[in-house]
């Protein structure tokens, strides 16, 4: 196996929190630009959240690559996002599929709801309908099939038997020898 290549690191202050944000930003921007949102603006507002969130993260553990834990934490913004817009009822399966959604660009407009979504709009729309319809259930349903035990009883264990019977006839039992 290869060995894992590092992305540029940026280097820390002495209070763990990264000396440079400009490269940061201009990663997360690079990022942010490759899930779709294209907007400044947005990018500026989403990279001051992920921003403080780093800030916040670095202040409790050690962070090995800033750039890393901005990627890291911007996947955790989205997902917290998701959540809040699905409501509290919702599963793995219906994250994951809402998360494809809007990466696969099935829902338009959905990066400047990402940004200015506030507890109240979310009450009150429709948009949680939206990603629980792009929800796709597995056809036919799952239907476990009862399997049967089976002992497995392999060539080298058949053997092993039998050499060992014959050496303990062999060495234990010399009367039962054939001169």
């Amino acid at each position: 196996m290869g060995a894992r290549i590092k992305a540029i690191s940026t280097p820390f202050e002495r209070d763990n929190t990264p000396a440079d944000w400009s490269l940061i930003t201009q990663r997360l921007a690079a990022y942010l630009n490759a899930l779709g949102v294209t907007n400044l603006t947005e990018i500026a507002q989403l990279s001051e959240q992920v921003q403080r969130r780093v800030t916040a993260r670095a202040a409790v553990t050690m962070l090995e690559d800033a750039i890393e834990a901005a990627i890291e934490e911007t996947l955790v913004l989205l997902d917290d996002w998701l959540l809040a817009e699905l409501g509290s009822h919702s599963d793995a399966n219906t994250l994951a599929a809402a998360r494809a959604a809007v990466l696969g660009g099935e829902i338009p407009n959905w990066t400047a709801r990402w940004v200015s979504t506030t507890a109240a709009e979310r009450a009150d729309s429709g948009f949680a309908a939206v990603l629980r319809a792009c929800h796709l259930v597995a056809v036919p349903p799952l239907a476990p099939l009862p399997m049967h035990t089976s002992s497995i009883d392999l060539c080298c264990q058949r053997s092993r038997r039998r050499m060992s019977g014959a050496i303990c006839r062999f060495f234990c039992q010399p009367e039962t020898r054939n001169p």
